[in-house]
C-alpha cells in the first residue's frame, strides 16, 4: 500500500528542543489535518518509512501516532495503516489544537518511590472495606473536637469577623507566646527563655522541612537522616535534588559512631532526625548519644533539624524522653538546631497547626518564604490553639492519651504474638504510634502489601521509609497502634496473620498492580 502523504512533508524537527521528538512529530501532523493538508481517509506514511525520511527511531513515530490516535484524529487499520479521521465538528478539532502539551510544558520534579508509595497507600486506605494499619494519624474516637466547637464558638462570639481575618504571617501573638513558653520550660536549668520572635507557627511541620530544605539544600548536597525514617522528609530533600545518606539505628537511636565518620568524609548541609519514639522504628535517641550528636553538629558545623512530633506520647512516667535537641543546645549556648512540631499527631490531623523554633537568621528566611506559599496559616485555628493550651487542655488531652495509646500498643502487641508469633518480630516502643517488625521470611513489605490488600489490611512497606539505596529495611513494615480501637487493631492483625501464614505464590512475572475483587489498583513503585 503507498500513502497519499508525501513522505516527510512539512515536518521539521528541532532536536535541541526540550519538547520530545515524538511530540512535535504528532503537533505538526495534528496542524496539517486541521488546516486540511490531510484530509479524512487519507493514510499517514508507513511507521518505518518516515523514521527513514526523518532520521528518528520507529518508536518515536509510533509514539506519535499513538498521541494524535488518542486525540481521535487517526485510526490504526489493520493491515492498512493509520488513517486519518478528520473531526466533523470543527469545534472539535479546534479543541484539539488548543490543548496543551502540560507533559511537555512541565519542568522535571524528581518524585522519589517513597512520595509514590504514601499516595498509593492513600488511594488503598481510602476504600471502605480495608482496615489501615497505615495511616499516621491519632484515633479519630478521641479527637476533642467538643472543646474545639466550643473554642471556635466563644471566639467567633467574642472577635466577630476578627478572627477570620488575616494575622500575621509569623503567626498569632499569644500563640507564639505559649509556644515559646513551652520550649522555655523544656530547657536544662531553664538558661535560656526562647522569645516568640525565635517561633514561626506553620501549616503543620511537613511546611517546615519544606521550608529548611528551600533554604539550605540544592542539587547534590548531602542530607544526613536515620535509616529508616519519616518518608515526607524523603520525600522534601529528594524534590530538591539532595542526596541522602543514611545512619542505621539500634535500640539507643541513630548510630552516633557511625556519623561521625560520614561527616568527615561528606560534609553535609543538614543533619534531620526524629529523635524521640523514631517514626518508623519507635526508638528514642539516648541523652549520651543527644549530646555526642550535638558535638559533632559543632564540630563540623552543620545545621540539625529536630522533627518532634511524638515526645509528649509516652506510655509510662521512667519512660519521659530525655531533654530535646533544641533544648540540650540552648542549655549550652548553642544554635545548631531547627526545631519542629506540630498539634496533628497529639490532636487530630486536619489541625495543621505546627510550629518552628530556631536562630532569627533562620525564622526570618523561613517566613519570607512561607509567605509565598500560604501567607499565613489558619487564623482560626491559631486562636484556638492559643486558648486550648493556655487552658491547660492540651496537657489534660495528652495525659488520656498516654494511658489510651498504652492499651492500644498492648492490644496490638498481643494480637501479632498470637497470630503473627512465628512470622514477625515486633519491637516494643515506649511511646509514639508505630510498631516496627521485621518478616521473619525475608519478603518485602512492598510485596507482603500487594498479597495483604486481597485480604483488606494496609500498612507502610519499610522499602518506603528508607533512604534510596538502603535495603537494610525492605521486610520490615510498620504497624500504626494509635489509629483504631483495639478490637479493630485486633482485627487488621488477624487478617495480616492470614496473609502471612499463606505460601507466598510465585508469579509468572512480577505484579504490576494490587488487586482486590477484580480491581486493579496504581501498582505501588
Amino acid at each position: 500500500m503507498v500513502s497519499n502523504f508525501a513522505l516527510g512533508s512539512g515536518l521539521a524537527l528541532d532536536r535541541a528542543s526540550r519538547i520530545p521528538l515524538y511530540q512535535q512529530i504528532s503537533d505538526q501532523l495534528r496542524r496539517q489535518i486541521a488546516q486540511g493538508f490531510l484530509s479524512d481517509g487519507h493514510f499517514l506514511p508507513p511507521e518505518r518509512a518516515l523514521a527513514t525520511m526523518l532520521g528518528v527511531n520507529r518508536s518515536t513515530v509510533v509514539n506519535a501516532y499513538g498521541e494524535l490516535a488518542a486525540q481521535g484524529l487517526v485510526e490504526p487499520r489493520v493491515g492498512r495503516g493509520t488513517q486519518v479521521r478528520r473531526p466533523s465538528e470543527a469545534s472539535e478539532l479546534e479543541a484539539n489544537l488548543r490543548a496543551l502539551p502540560w507533559p511537555e510544558l512541565l519542568l522535571p520534579y524528581a518524585e522519589s518511590v517513597s512520595s509514590r508509595v504514601l499516595r498509593d497507600i492513600v488511594a488503598l486506605c481510602s476504600r471502605p472495606d480495608i482496615i489501615s494499619l497505615a495511616a499516621g494519624i491519632p484515633n479519630p474516637d478521641f479527637y476533642p473536637h467538643p472543646d474545639f466547637s466550643t473554642l471556635f464558638q466563644e471566639i467567633l462570639t467574642e472577635q466577630g469577623g476578627h478572627a477570620l481575618e488575616h494575622c500575621p504571617p509569623e503567626g498569632h501573638h499569644p500563640l507564639r507566646e505559649v509556644l515559646a513558653a513551652r520550649i522555655s520550660a523544656s530547657v536544662p536549668g531553664h538558661v535560656k527563655v526562647v522569645p516568640p520572635e525565635e517561633t514561626l507557627v506553620l501549616s503543620g511541620s511537613q511546611q517546615g522541612i519544606y521550608l529548611v530544605a528551600g533554604a539550605l539544600l540544592g542539587p547534590a548536597d548531602l542530607v544526613i537522616t536515620e535509616n529508616p525514617t519519616f518518608l515526607g522528609a524523603l520525600s522534601v530533600f529528594r524534590a530538591f535534588g539532595a542526596r541522602i545518606v543514611g545512619v542505621p539505628v539500634d535500640e539507643q537511636g541513630m548510630r552516633v559512631d557511625l556519623l561521625e565518620e560520614i561527616m568527615e568524609r561528606r560534609r553535609p548541609r543538614l543533619i534531620y532526625t526524629v529523635p524521640t519514639f523514631q517514626n518508623p522504628s519507635g526508638v528514642t535517641l539516648s541523652l549520651t548519644r543527644r549530646k555526642q550528636l550535638l558535638a559533632l553538629a559543632r564540630a563540623y558545623r552543620v545545621p540539625v533539624l529536630e522533627d518532634d512530633p511524638y515526645s509528649d506520647m509516652y506510655f509510662r512516667p521512667e519512660a519521659v524522653p530525655p531533654p530535646s535537641l533544641k533544648a540540650l543546645d540552648m542549655a549550652e549556648g548553642g544554635n545548631q538546631v531547627i526545631y519542629l512540631s506540630s498539634f496533628s499527631k497529639m490532636l487530630f490531623p486536619g489541625m495543621r497547626v505546627g510550629w518552628m523554633a530556631a536562630s532569627p537568621a533562620v525564622i526570618e528566611r523561613a517566613l519570607a518564604a512561607k509567605q509565598l506559599i500560604d501567607i499565613h496559616t489558619t487564623s482560626l485555628y491559631q486562636w484556638a490553639m492559643a486558648r486550648y493550651i493556655q487552658r491547660g487542655l492540651l496537657d489534660k488531652h495528652n495525659a488520656a492519651m498516654r494511658v489510651q495509646y498504652r492499651i492500644q500498643r498492648d492490644a496490638m502487641a498481643a494480637a501479632l504474638t498470637h497470630y503473627c508469633g512465628d512470622t514477625l518480630e515486633q519491637n516494643q516502643p515506649n511511646g509514639g504510634f508505630y510498631l516496627w517488625c521485621r518478616i521473619k521470611s525475608g519478603e518485602s513489605g512492598l510485596a507482603l502489601l500487594e498479597r495483604a490488600a486481597r485480604y483488606n489490611v494496609a500498612f507502610v512497606p519499610g522499602g518506603g521509609l528508607s533512604v534510596p539505596g538502603m535495603s537494610e529495611c525492605e521486610p520490615y513494615i510498620r504497624l500504626n497502634f494509635a489509629c483504631a480501637r483495639p478490637e479493630v487493631l485486633e482485627e487488621g492483625i488477624k487478617r495480616l496473620g492470614a496473609v502471612l501464614k499463606v505460601k507466598k505464590p510465585r508469579p509468572a512475572r512480577p505484579p504490576t498492580a494490587l488487586t482486590h475483587s477484580g480491581q486493579d489498583l496504581k501498582p505501588l513503585v
